[in-house]
């Protein structure tokens, strides 16, 4: 037997509704608006659960982000240090040729 066939009462032919039976209604009513308080409740926990998640979830991007921040402040450094090596590392081979040449032009050893 349906709810509305414990609320409602038809005509012979079962689609003309003849009465209501309103204090049944009412039970059905307060039953129903239970059933959805249950629910909202589930869906507000939810939420919070989501909400709380999504924080966590933006914290932990924030913290990547400056990671990367991090990393490519790191590589512009290593990038300066790098070509730093290599000015160093022309100037030294130009000291090294200078020496080996004047070494030989007066006649001395380069060792």
């Amino acid at each position: 037997m349906s709810t509305r066939s414990e609320v409602v009462e038809y005509e012979e032919n079962g689609v003309d509704a003849k009465s209501v039976d309103y204090a049944r209604l009412v039970a059905v009513l307060i039953e129903a608006v239970k059933e959805q308080q249950k629910v909202i409740e589930i869906l507000q926990d939810e939420t919070t659960s989501t909400t709380a998640e999504l924080k966590q979830t933006k914290q932990s991007l924030q913290n990547v982000e400056a990671g990367l921040a991090e990393v490519d402040n790191l590589k512009m450094k290593m990038a300066k240090l790098e070509a730093a090596m290599q000015k160093m590392e022309i100037l030294t081979a130009k000291k090294g040729n200078e020496k080996k040449n004047g070494a030989t032009e007066t006649g001395g050893s380069a060792l």
